[in-house]
C-alpha cells in the first residue's frame, strides 16, 4: 500500500531544504502525507535542486507516530530505486511540535549510523511563524459555481430526515430553533465531474450529512471518500472508543 501523492507543488506542501556539499536540494512532500499515523507506508515524492535545474523522485518507507515521522530511504525495498535516482541514502526524522503535525520543531538525518540533528530547514519550521498575522484588506476572487436544485435538498430531507446519516447529529436537537431542519446534502457522485453539461440527480444519488462529516468526506480532494467506506470506518471507530471507555483502569 502506498500513500497518495498529489501532482504539482502546493505552497502548503512540506518543503525540506537540505544543504549537501555540491548543491541545495529540496524534498517536496504533500501536506496530507502526515494526516494520519501509519507504519512503514511506501511514500514517493519529488526532489528538486534549489534553482530547479534538476528534478527526480525519491521513495521511502514512512512511519508516523504521535509527534514523530520517520522517512527511511535506506530500506532494501526502495534502496535500488533511490540509488538509480541519485537519492541520498539514509533516514530522515521529523519532530513536530504537536500531534497535529503541522509545525516542525526539528529535522534530523541519520546516515550509516551517524546522526546529524537540525540537518535541514523547512517551510513548516517553527522559526517561520510569529505571533502576528496579516489579515484584512480586500482581494478579488473568481468562482465557478455548480448549479444546484433546492428542491432536491427538500425532497432528500423528506426521505432521509434532517439527522446526519453518519453520526446522527441533529442540528435542531443541538442548537434549538436556530438549527431546526438544517442539514447538508452530499452527492455520492462528485458534482465537479458534471461541469460540462447538466445531468439528472435522484434522491438515491445523495445523502444528508452534518457539516463536520461533509467536510471529512471531501477532505482528500475533489474525489470524496466512498460514502459506505466512510460510514463503516466511522462506526468501527465509535465501537472501538466505546470498548475503551468500558475497559476498567488498572
Amino acid at each position: 500500500m502506498s500513500r497518495w501523492i498529489r501532482t504539482g507543488v502546493n505552497p502548503t506542501d512540506l518543503q525540506i531544504h537540505w544543504n549537501p556539499v555540491n548543491e541545495w536540494l529540496i524534498d517536496i512532500i504533500p501536506r496530507n502525507a502526515f494526516t494520519d499515523e501509519c507504519k512503514r507506508i511506501l511514500l514517493e515524492h519529488r526532489i528538486r535542486s534549489f534553482q530547479g535545474k534538476k528534478e527526480y523522485r525519491g521513495k521511502c518507507l514512512l512511519t508516523i507516530k504521535n509527534r514523530k515521522a520517520v522517512l527511511d530511504y535506506s530500506d532494501k525495498t526502495v534502496l535500488q530505486y533511490n540509488k538509480k535516482q541519485g537519492v541520498q541514502i539514509g533516514v530522515c526524522r521529523i519532530m513536530f511540535t504537536s500531534p497535529n503535525r503541522n509545525l516542525i520543531k526539528r529535522i534530523d538525518w541519520i546516515e550509516e549510523g551517524k546522526e546529524q540533528k537540525n540537518a535541514a530547514t523547512s517551510n513548516w519550521s517553527q522559526q517561520e511563524y510569529t505571533d502576528k498575522y496579516i489579515e484584512g484588506g480586500n482581494k478579488e476572487i473568481s468562482l465557478e459555481v455548480t448549479k444546484r436544485d433546492p428542491q432536491l435538498k427538500a425532497d432528500a430531507i423528506r426521505r432521509y430526515g434532517s439527522a446526519c446519516q453518519v453520526c446522527r447529529m441533529d442540528f435542531g436537537e443541538t442548537y434549538g430553533d436556530v438549527g431546526e431542519g438544517y442539514i447538508e446534502i452530499h452527492h455520492l457522485k462528485p458534482m465537479a465531474s458534471k461541469k460540462s453539461s447538466e445531468s439528472l440527480t435522484s434522491i438515491e444519488d445523495v445523502r444528508v450529512v452534518c457539516a463536520n462529516c461533509h467536510r471529512m468526506l471531501h477532505r482528500q480532494g475533489k474525489v470524496p471518500i466512498p460514502f459506505d467506506d466512510f460510514l463503516k470506518a466511522y462506526r468501527q471507530r465509535n465501537t472501538e472508543n466505546r470498548k475503551k471507555k468500558r475497559t476498567p483502569r488498572k
